[in-house]
């Protein structure tokens, strides 16, 4: 008489399950790493039913990640352009701004510069 062991449950891995993984790869090693580790599952698992379907989900993630990184590089440009630019000061020669007669206006101010002013009557 032969018994057979019962067969333990099948390895079930959903899409959800991926994305999860590709998710945490991008916050804790970055965008590069999570590709690399997604070309290493699309090898292995391409063949399987539902692959495709879950491919178009990773491609998704990577490209929101990406449009999220190029936005804070050009927060980050950005932002390092203000702090480096100029001060720049229009003076107006009208009655509304109170504001008389200017002789030598200085037009730039550095960052952390001290700006004296006296006004004359």
């Amino acid at each position: 008489m032969t018994t057979t062991d019962p067969i333990p449950d099948k390895l079930n891995i959903t899409q959800d399950d991926v994305v999860k993984v590709i998710k945490r790869i991008i916050k804790v090693d970055g965008l590069e790493a999570a590709r690399e580790a997604f070309r290493q599952m699309n090898w292995f698992f391409s063949g399987l039913p539902g692959w495709a379907e879950t491919t178009d989900a990773a491609y998704d993630i990577f490209a929101t990640a990406r449009r999220k990184e190029h936005q804070e590089q050009l927060a980050a440009r950005l932002e390092e352009q203000r702090a480096s630019a100029p001060n720049i000061v229009m003076l107006n020669n009208n009655e509304s701004t109170g504001v008389g007669k200017v002789d030598q206006p200085n037009g730039f101010i550095e960052n952390g510069a001290e700006v004296t002013h006296n006004k004359h009557n």
